[in-house]
């Protein structure tokens, strides 16, 4: 009898504190998200640089004398800037050495200097280029020899895997006429399918 009585005053006593406000519920937190590691994604602003491999095929406005083709490899630096509204622009130089070649001529070296307007999107940047381009070819009277000015254009889209490395392809078509060498007017058009990847500074 003596435990009940003290069992129903002390649960009297509490509801008499909770009522007169001198209790205080336990106060549940938000859990805290913990930044599992993974990449967020890239400001594409800054210094770059890499590497890359292509195959290309050129023609020569000459009849009877088939298309160069075959692999190219080469380095490539730029800059790009980043707006805050996810456009990019900036500019690259690239150096490529060519096996693009028949039993006539060959593309021996390809050098171009283009600007690159582009929009992100996630860890991908899309863009597309247009610049000055120079090429060197080796062939008998009837293909094209000799050094010609000439430009690329193309589309291109890299993908940041991490904070400093993307890898990328690009679309190019390259178009050139009054070499140096030649006096017959020759004219070489060509594309070139690339894969890339670049670090970033």
């Amino acid at each position: 009898m003596k435990a009940i009585l003290t069992i129903t005053t002390v649960a009297l006593g509490l509801t008499g504190a909770a009522q007169a406000g001198s209790y205080t519920p336990p106060v549940i937190e938000a859990p805290v998200l913990v930044n599992s590691g993974a990449f967020a994604g890239p400001s594409w602003t800054g210094f770059y640089a890499g590497a890359q491999m292509s195959y290309g095929d050129f023609s020569v406005n000459r009849d009877g004398v088939g298309d160069a083709s075959g692999g190219i490899y080469g380095i490539h630096a730029g800059y790009n800037h980043q707006s805050p509204n996810g456009m990019v622009v900036g500019g690259e130089f690239t150096f490529d050495h060519s096996a693009a070649e028949n039993d006539v001529w060959k593309v021996e070296r390809l050098i171009s200097l283009r600007g690159k307007v582009g929009m992100t999107h996630g860890n991908w940047l899309f863009y597309g280029l247009a610049g000055y381009a120079h090429v060197r070819t080796e062939g008998r009277a009837d293909g094209a020899h000799g050094k010609s000015g000439g430009v690329v254009v193309g589309i291109g889209a890299d993908r940041a895997i991490n904070d400093k490395w993307a890898l990328g392809g690009t679309w190019e078509s390259y178009k050139f006429s009054n070499f140096k060498n030649d006096t017959s007017d020759a004219e070489v058009d060509g594309g070139t399918i690339k894969f890339r990847a670049s670090y970033r500074f």
